[in-house]
């Protein structure tokens, strides 16, 4: 019997090699497969943004100024 058992231990490994090369020739498809689509959206990635294009930020102005001390005067006045 223990001759049997080493041969399906022998099996059991033959196996799992022979899975191990369908598994690798399966990430190898896939990979293959997904190429074109990786190296178009990395391209995508590329060009993408605002080129050319214009932005403006407008903030409160800070600090005084004849505005801002007639604007705390007239009030006081009328």
């Amino acid at each position: 019997m223990a001759g049997y058992n080493a041969l399906a231990g022998v099996g059991a490994q033959r196996r799992g090699m022979t899975q191990d090369i369908i598994d690798q020739d399966m990430q190898r498809y896939n990979y293959e497969a997904m190429a074109p689509y990786n190296a178009l959206n990395q391209y995508m990635n590329t060009i993408a943004g605002n080129y050319g294009g214009t932005t403006t930020q407008t903030t409160p102005k800070q600090g005084g100024g004849i505005g801002s001390l007639l604007g705390a005067i007239l009030p006081a006045l009328i």
